[in-house]
């Protein structure tokens, strides 16, 4: 018999499996060293679930947010809306809050909420990290000293590498502020939010955090079909940093009152046939007749 937490299990492995070539997992390229190892991470899980199982509602919350967390290159912090992670993990607003204290209790993750804005999380490592061997070899050195030379050449290679950078680096901005604008639902004041989105991502926020509220702004404007002048500016919304905020979708339809028809003043709702019946029957108990009346 397959239970839900062997079938737990099974996922877990089969993302192990299909990722054992990529010994650098939760690294993304260019973003440096990884504040979690996402392999070491799944791998720790794996065992805990055999021991100390999760709830289904834990264990995809938690999946959830270390899917949200590799796509930040593994940030000690990060920030994710509860709309966007009730897409991910198909969960009410009530069920993410409740697993997420329950994953905190467990010791996987914490998490900081923000008034009006997105809540913080923290992926914490179930694993220990290793350190590799220190020990001093004891074979004498014969090596003449290069350390001056070495600490030149490291310094103008640290230059070179961070001139090509800052090249790279401004067109990537472009390139990744366009994809944002060109799905923005109001395009106005361009320059002014390229400017906000350069700043913001010089301070640190990772373009995929920008990138998700933005889809949650994109998702709560079309489920509240919000008219485009209510809609902000784009300069607006990346000034005002507008991706930390918490869009809330309603689960229900918005009722469009003016296709209902409208009756004229003085017009008064006839009585339903059951209701004239009755009321025909009590007269005529009295010995009184409708017409009479």
């Amino acid at each position: 018999m397959v239970t839900k937490n062997s079938h737990h299990t099974q996922e877990l492995n089969k993302l192990y499996h299909k990722n054992t070539q990529n010994q650098t997992l939760g690294i993304l390229e260019g973003k440096g060293v990884a504040y979690v190892n996402y392999l070491k991470q799944i791998l720790a899980i794996n065992q805990q679930q055999l021991i100390n199982p999760l709830s289904a509602g834990q264990f995809i919350l938690l999946y959830a947010l270390m899917n949200v967390n590799n796509d930040c290159a593994w940030k000690e912090w990060f920030t994710v809306a509860n709309s966007r992670l009730e897409l991910f993990t198909q969960l009410s607003e009530a069920g993410i809050k409740k697993a997420r204290n329950e994953l905190s209790q467990k010791g996987y993750i914490e998490f900081k909420t923000n008034q009006g804005k997105a809540t913080s999380y923290k992926i914490i490592k179930q694993y220990n990290d290793v350190a590799p061997s220190t020990a001093p070899s004891t074979a004498p050195s014969t090596a003449p000293s290069t350390a001056p030379s070495t600490a030149l050449n490291k310094e103008k290679e640290s230059k070179l590498n961070e001139s090509k950078s800052n090249n790279i680096s401004t067109k990537l901005l472009e390139k990744q502020f366009n994809d944002l604008w060109n799905i923005y639902p109001r395009k106005e004041r361009k320059n002014d939010a390229f400017k906000a989105y350069s700043k913001a991502i010089k301070k640190g926020v990772e373009h995929t955090t920008i990138q998700n509220g933005l889809q949650s702004y994109i998702d709560y404007v079309k489920a509240n079909q919000t008219e485009t002048k209510y809609i902000k500016q784009g300069g607006t919304w990346f000034s005002q940093e507008c991706w930390n905020d918490e869009y809330k979708i309603e689960s229900y339809p918005k009722i469009n009152f003016s296709s209902y028809p409208t009756k004229a003043r003085g017009y008064v709702e006839p009585l339903p046939d059951w209701a004239v019946k009755e009321q025909n029957e009590k007269r005529t108990q009295r010995g009184v007749n409708w017409w009479e009346q």
